[in-house]
């Protein structure tokens, strides 16, 4: 009887799911990073430290390796294409969750209401769920000297510093060329699971936020559906990501390792902790947005 309810419900949402997981991947994700890295200062480093004179738009042909073979992309379009490829294939997404209260070690805090048609659908390669945070950075606790893991992420923080290395070690200007390919492709797809950290659903452990739209706006069985605040903000794309918000306020203004972007491990869901740490210095984005904005948890 549940094998035939699970099934059909699978076939529902293979047959009936609009595209996307999170932020839209092919809009969204990659108009955030552009203003990310416009407001950053990657470019400018570039210039001064690695002597590429076009910065961000320095172009960066690839003749090797399995991914990137013979493509000739810009700094920019590299980072914005892994930007994009973090949704790919849709399992992926279930890595992209991180509830940051302080009652769940970050080993443990990964996506939790996974039905269990989608759990079966997705075991083949994905079967183990990670925290987002532990996904992108292999870190369990904070950074720089807490538990780590061997990153299960192909395109996680240790290995964009491992491409980076092995660009200066290259023996010939192809590898180099494909390593540095692979490290803005690596740090794109890193800026992806840090935005997720504004998604409300995302930092709640709530999928099944997914599955609350009514009605049909599109076709395509390979990916999940949005959650009505994903959505609202790609249909609203241009008006909330307009040019205008440039330079881009800081919300997080307390010592910057590498997973305090993420979740600086001080923030608890209680009435002492919430109102002076609304937009506190000392949150990361997982924490500010588990705090503030409501989702359907």
């Amino acid at each position: 009887m549940y094998r035939g309810f699970y099934t059909l419900a699978l076939l529902y949402m293979l047959f009936f799911a609009m595209p996307c997981y999170s932020y839209q991947e092919t809009i969204t994700h990659p108009n955030m990073s552009e203003l990310a890295t416009k407001n950053s200062q990657l470019g400018a480093t570039l210039t001064s430290q690695l002597s590429l004179t076009s910065g961000l738009d320095t172009i960066i042909p690839t003749v090797v390796g399995e991914v990137t073979s013979g493509s000739s992309k810009t700094i920019r379009e590299w980072l914005l294409l892994g930007s994009e490829e973090e949704d790919d294939p849709m399992c992926r997404a279930s890595n992209h969750f991180h509830n940051p209260l302080n009652s769940k070690p970050w080993e443990n805090s990964y996506l939790m209401d996974w039905p269990q048609t989608f759990g079966s659908y997705c075991s083949g390669g994905w079967g183990n769920r990670y925290s987002n945070i532990v996904w992108a950075t292999g870190f369990s606790s904070p950074a720089p000297y807490g538990d780590k893991m061997a990153a299960p992420n192909p395109w996680a923080w240790d290995s964009a510093r491992t491409y980076y290395e092995l660009a200066f070690k290259a023996g010939t200007v192809a590898e180099r060329e494909q390593y540095l390919a692979d490290t803005f492709l690596s740090l794109g797809h890193i800026l992806h699971l840090l935005q997720d950290m504004a998604v409300p659903a995302h930092v709640r452990s709530d999928f099944m936020s997914h599955l609350s739209r009514i009605g049909i706006r599109g076709f395509n069985p390979l990916k999940w559906p949005y959650e009505p605040y994903e959505n609202y903000v790609r249909d609203n794309n241009y008006v909330l990501l307009p040019e205008s918000l440039v330079p881009i306020r800081p919300i997080f203004l307390d010592k910057k390792t590498l997973t305090n972007y993420w979740d600086t491990d001080v923030y608890e869901a209680t009435c002492t902790h919430v109102a002076p740490r609304l937009a506190g210095p000392n949150l990361g984005l997982a924490e500010y947005t588990n705090a503030n904005p409501a989702s359907r948890m």
